[in-house]
Order: structure tokens, then sequence, then C-alpha cells
């Protein structure tokens, strides 16, 4: 009955443990992800509009002619 009783909880504590662990690399990898994602859009955004505030002339992407 004792060990009955407590192979009930040490697998209960297993699994809580086992949840808590898969719930934090959830959050790790989608927080990875985001985080990617905003990089991706502030490396298009810069691309798109260039370092200089905005300036499309001088946008790294847009070919323009030497001076």
């Amino acid at each position: 009955m004792i060990i009955s009783k407590i192979s009930v909880s040490a697998s209960s504590i297993f699994l809580i443990i086992y949840g808590m662990d898969l719930l934090y690399h959830k959050i790790k990898i989608e927080s990875g992800e985001k985080a990617a994602m905003q990089k991706h859009t502030r490396v298009l955004a810069r691309g798109i509009l260039g370092r200089n505030n905005g300036d499309i002339s001088k946008s790294a992407n847009i070919a323009s002619p030497p001076l």
C-alpha cells in the first residue's frame, strides 16, 4: 500500500517535471522564432528604406548612377 503510493507520487512528480520541460522548450522555440522574424523584418525594412532616414535613392538594393 505504501509502495504503491510512493510509486504513484514519484510518477506524478516525473510527469509534472516532464511537462514543465516540454513547455519551457516550446516557449523557448517560439520566442526564438519570433526574434528571428523580427530581425528578418528589420533587415527587409532597412533594405527597402535604406539607412539614411528612409531616403530611397540611397538604398542599398536600388542601383543609382555614380555622381
